[in-house]
């Protein structure tokens, strides 16, 4: 499945544009800065920092930029993972090709997009919920204390393991289309 992914028209489109890479690796980092730092800058507020700032009125605009943010990582993410979906190769003695999805490196990245994306509607939903509520009190629960340090978290293990893919590509040349 992976293979005929990375053999398709799309994967051939993409690898057709100049300077592919470079172009939606940029993008992709970019848009993870934009999703890190949107919910960073909510993190410390849910953390008892800023507190003059209401949650109320922060929420909304770091959600808007959280959301655009993961939406260009996933499509930018795509973009580069359909051209070497099918094309890592096995390091055992038969070197049989194994796709890039199986690799256990991508596998914990995409575990941790999954639980990071969960993360953030969990955290939206609370925050759209009960901002209101957490201002008035002036305390934030524990629990969308725990989310937002969580999602700081998750997002840059995203990117650990993202490099880690990076490196194993260019140590084994699958990387060159």
């Amino acid at each position: 499945m992976f293979e005929a992914l990375s053999n398709s028209f799309l994967a051939d489109f993409i690898t057709g544009i100049s300077y592919h890479k470079l172009i939606f690796e940029t993008i992709h980092i970019g848009a993870g800065m934009f999703a890190i730092g949107s919910i960073a800058v909510l993190t410390i507020r849910l953390l008892g920092f800023s507190k003059s700032i209401p949650v109320e009125h922060l929420g909304p605009a770091v959600f808007r930029l959280a959301w655009l943010g993961f939406a260009i990582l996933f499509l930018s993410g795509l973009a580069q993972f359909i051209p070497i979906a099918g094309d890592a190769p096995d390091a055992g003695p038969e070197r049989n090709p194994i796709g890039l999805a199986y690799r256990w490196w991508f596998q914990v990245k995409m575990g941790a997009v999954l639980l990071a994306f969960a993360n953030l509607v969990w955290l939206h939903v609370n925050v759209r919920r009960h901002a209101g509520a957490w201002d008035a009190a002036g305390a934030i629960p524990v629990t969308a204390r725990c989310l937002a340090l969580a999602a700081i978290v998750l997002l840059p293990t995203i990117f650990i393991f993202a490099r880690m893919m990076f490196a194993f590509l260019q140590a084994t040349g699958v990387n060159s289309r």
